[in-house]
């Protein structure tokens, strides 16, 4: 009998023991959460509050921009519901149509270059525009905006499809560079270009339906399965190793947005896993103890903290490695480090901010920042 009551009591003794360490891991969890909740608060406040501003010679250029008004969206409808943060999104939406035809041609994009004469007279790129078509799409899809709203949206992001699909892709499915100092393509098959227009197609077929759309997303993924991007440049005359956060943040968006789309397609679904691992790779090869990556071009350099939400999405939906959650960590960590800001912030620093605001909505709201399809 009183064997019974020590088995009993120890029992007893073993599931409080539990619970209690249960509950603190939870309250652990909680208590990071809000932190970084806390951290992603005090970005888009930043942000809001200084996105007009210039410093020096530098001007916002809109595809740094258009990382910040995607996740400003993304607080909006999961943790502010503020309208203040909506409008303030869609009044950048607003902009950008309102100068979409100042470039080349009806269906470009501005892309914000021109208040420093920033690659005058002729400097447009399929790549840049195509970031600023996915926040107009990320605008129209969003629950709040009015339908005739969402119509312009939609409209001026297939206005800017139809001129790259008529103009400026290949038969492969690639698409070409645009104009750069004054040279037309110099990339002739240009992987940024090709991979974030892909996302935009994707988007566009979701809320369009239009076939067309779907078939240039999956030809553009098909040459993007095949591309050596270890044996290429990331621009004209540079090397693939000096640009390897360049490499996982853009190839990453469209491997991802793909996946999403292409998720009941196992055939696919494999392929990209298999490339996608081979650019998660270039992190865990080539990371720093400390979480950076070393990287000579500042402004490729600058784009680490969006490595984070490439990494986080994989370790998630593909493979839960723990040497990629660690690598994912190890980049947030690094990201709010004193090494950081001498690494990161000098210079073009905006674009350090936004891509760490993107950075944050991923970790705040996960698998929220690259394209998915509408419920």
């Amino acid at each position: 009998m009183v064997q019974k009551s020590v088995k009993q009591i120890s029992k007893l003794f073993l599931v409080i023991f539990i619970c209690t360490f249960t509950q603190s891991l939870f309250s652990q969890d909680l208590d990071e959460k809000l932190i970084w909740q806390k951290k992603y608060m005090d970005y888009l406040r930043q942000i809001e509050n200084h996105f007009e501003r210039t410093d020096g010679n530098y001007a916002v250029q809109y595809y740094i921009e258009s990382y910040a008004v995607r996740s400003i969206l993304i607080a909006y409808d999961n943790l502010t519901n503020d309208n203040y943060d909506l409008n303030f999104a869609i009044n950048w939406v607003e902009r950008m149509i309102s100068l979409q035809g100042k470039v080349l041609n009806p269906g470009a994009y501005d892309m914000g270059y021109d208040a420093t004469g920033y690659e005058r007279p002729l400097g447009w790129y399929v790549a840049d525009c195509s970031c600023i078509a996915l926040s107009v799409l990320a605008a129209a899809k969003n629950p709040q905006v009015v339908s005739g709203q969402q119509d312009r949206y939609i409209h001026s992001a297939q206005i800017f499809a139809d001129y790259v699909i008529e103009n400026w892709r290949n038969e492969n499915g690639s698409i070409q560079t645009g104009w750069r100092n004054m040279e037309l393509n110099p990339i002739q098959e240009f992987w940024i270009a090709t991979s974030l227009f892909s996302a935009v197609a994707w988007e566009l077929y979701d809320v369009t339906k239009i076939e067309k759309y779907k078939t240039v997303a999956i030809e553009a993924l098909d040459w993007l399965l095949d591309f050596d991007f270890k044996n290429s440049e990331v621009t004209p005359g540079t090397h693939f190793n000096d640009g390897i956060p360049t490499f996982v943040v853009y190839l990453g968006e469209g491997l991802v947005t793909n996946a999403h789309y292409l998720q009941d397609d196992a055939k696919y679904l494999s392929r990209i896993k298999k490339k996608l691992k081979s650019v998660i790779d270039l992190v865990l090869d080539n990371q720093r103890p400390d979480g950076g990556l070393d990287c000579k071009v500042l402004w490729w350099r600058q784009k680490i903290p969006a490595m984070y939400a490439v990494l986080d999405w994989y370790y998630r939906n593909m493979d839960q490695n723990e040497r990629v959650n660690k690598a994912a960590q190890k980049i947030l960590d690094y990201s709010f480090s004193p090494t950081a800001q001498v690494e990161l912030c000098s210079g073009l620093h905006t674009q350090t901010t936004t891509f760490t605001f993107f950075m944050l909505a991923e970790k705040c709201v996960p698998n929220s920042v690259f394209a998915k399809p509408l419920k």
